[in-house]
């Protein structure tokens, strides 16, 4: 799915998507997110989902990936079980997913850049 809003100002990122809702663009049962990015500098990135966005019971899952300074591309892979509520519940499947963010609020550098958002197969590019 294409990232559609993005804001980069002062180390604070945000880029996001909606299109998560529309069953086009689901991940199917099984699948991991991944994506490829660029970071510069040693870097550190959360990836949200909000499940059942704007109605009562919504929830919103997170991990923060760390990522070091490279200049090529790295690629990040999460499952479902990786993304996590602040209680600790873990994302059972991404049917009810409808928002996506990537965000930072201490981003060093030039970035990031986001490349390949696309669905894989579980252990397709993770070990």
């Amino acid at each position: 799915p294409a990232l559609v809003h993005e804001s980069t100002t002062g180390g604070h990122v945000l880029i996001g998507t909606h299109k998560l809702a529309d069953p086009k663009w689901r991940g199917p049962d099984g699948a991991a997110l991944t994506f490829d990015v660029l970071s510069l500098q040693d870097n550190t990135l959360t990836v949200s989902v909000t499940e059942h966005e704007f109605v009562p019971g919504m929830k919103v899952y997170a991990a923060t990936v760390t990522l070091p300074a490279k200049i090529s591309w790295q690629t990040v892979t999460l499952r479902c079980a990786e993304l996590k509520t602040d209680k600790g519940q873990a994302l059972a499947a991404w049917s009810g997913v409808t928002n996506l963010e990537l965000r930072s609020e201490t981003w060093r550098g030039v970035g990031p850049a986001i490349s390949a958002v696309r669905w894989t197969s579980p252990g397709a590019e993770k070990p």
